[in-house]
């Protein structure tokens, strides 16, 4: 008959490594969920905000649309690192 060998995650015995990659997750979720849902409705509700011109040929649209995008990349990025970290503690 074969040996059978489990393994044993040791982040799991506890609990307690789960609780905070969950609370972690939660809390960049609630960030990114509130950054959009902000931008939505500043197009939504502030369209002659974002058509206003900044310079000739650029409005606000052409700043915030992009720097929306590096913002979502930037916390993805930081939640990877923090999630990274959480597990090499193991």
């Amino acid at each position: 008959m074969k040996e059978q060998i489990w393994a044993v995650d040791k982040s799991c015995e506890d609990g307690s490594m789960n609780k905070r990659r969950k609370r972690l997750s939660t809390w960049f979720t609630v960030v990114i969920v509130a950054i959009f849902t902000a931008f939505i409705g500043m197009f939504t509700f502030g369209r002659d905000v974002f058509s206003s011109t900044v310079a000739p040929g650029v409005t606000w649209g052409v700043i915030v649309e992009p720097a929306l995008i590096a913002t979502a990349l930037i916390i993805s990025l930081a939640y990877y690192v923090l999630i990274e970290r959480l597990e090499s503690d193991i």
